[in-house]
């Protein structure tokens, strides 16, 4: 009895206090690292930054930022709620998994395309909540470059045609395991396109020496957009892809739509990715909708297809170039 009124007193108490350790870490990481450019991987990647506790999911690559811009509003952080990525899932059962929508008092939700808007609203309705939801198209429009009009023209005529290049990332607790060499090969193969080959890193494998060592032997440029709790993220992102001529990957992810909307091509070369986990158990990801990526951006071309961006709209929302 005495353990259960200590709890009802105290745990209050304990969460205000880790939340405010971690919003301090947080601000202090922010504002440490804010004039850090994408070139500084080894700084940038700092695992100590992370976000808020309890407030992950809003706070992550500086989304709240973009959709405050959008919405020509601040963004809320108790009464508003936003999807971290673009999503694939037409499952309703899985707008939990990377968030907290059902959380009390969310009164608005946002996300990028009408198509997951459905789906977030066929769970709300499901589960009798009540939300109104946003489809705010691709979020980078939502963020200003991180270099001035001035810089970024002087690193365009330093490193020329580049392409950018995003190997398939680990998380926190999968490893991403594919072919790098088939990979390297594959660059190799349409480099001659290009004066400069950048290789952007996540921050979980530009942690990794040996996997940043194995690109720059090719003479491939390590960058990064930092750490995902890094609230200029996506601020890095926009230069890098802005500073492409083509973008290329070897698995989905939210980089296409975004190359697509900063209007620059990009090709998604079809690898198999596994995903290690700690105990070494490998998982396979595949389906229908992954592989109508892999078809219509599985060939290289020099110029965005109808095709690709119908399927970019589809998923990301609409956007002007």
């Amino acid at each position: 009895m005495k353990t259960s009124i200590f709890k009802k007193i105290f745990s209050p108490c304990i969460i205000l206090s880790e939340f405010i350790k971690s919003f301090i870490i947080y601000k202090y990481y922010a504002n440490k690292l804010k004039d850090v450019d994408y070139f500084d991987y080894k700084k940038l990647v700092n695992p100590k930054f992370n976000t808020p506790n309890h407030f992950t999911s809003v706070c992550l690559y500086g989304n709240y930022k973009a959709i405050a811009k959008l919405k020509k509003s601040r963004f809320h952080f108790l009464t508003e709620y936003l999807e971290h990525g673009a999503s694939l899932s037409q499952n309703p059962e899985e707008v939990t998994l990377f968030g907290y929508i059902d959380r009390p008092f969310i009164k608005k939700v946002y996300t990028f395309a009408n198509a997951r808007k459905a789906v977030i609203e066929e769970y709300l309705r499901k589960h009798q909540l009540k939300r109104e939801v946003f489809a705010v198209g691709p979020y980078i429009q939502g963020v200003d470059f991180f270099k001035t009009k001035e810089q970024l023209l002087e690193l365009k005529q330093k490193y020329g045609r580049i392409l950018l290049v995003f190997p398939s990332h680990s998380i926190e607790n999968l490893q991403a395991d594919f072919n790098a060499d088939n990979l390297v090969e594959e660059i190799l193969r349409i480099k001659d396109d290009f004066d400069s080959v950048f290789v952007c890193m996540y921050w979980k494998d530009a942690l990794d020496e040996t996997k940043c060592s194995f690109y720059e032997k090719y003479g491939f440029k390590i960058v990064t957009a930092g750490h995902r709790s890094d609230p200029h993220f996506l601020n890095r992102f926009k230069d890098l892809i802005f500073l492409s001529t083509h973008t290329m990957s070897n698995n989905w992810g939210t980089h296409i739509g975004y190359s697509i909307c900063l209007n620059k091509p990009h090709y998604l070369y079809h690898q198999e990715i596994k995903y290690k986990t700690k105990d070494s158990q490998e998982q396979c990801v595949s389906n229908n909708i992954k592989n109508m990526f892999n078809v219509v951006f599985g060939k290289y071309t020099k110029n965005i297809t109808p095709e690709q961006i119908e399927l970019v709209e589809k998923y990301w929302g609409t956007w002007k170039f």
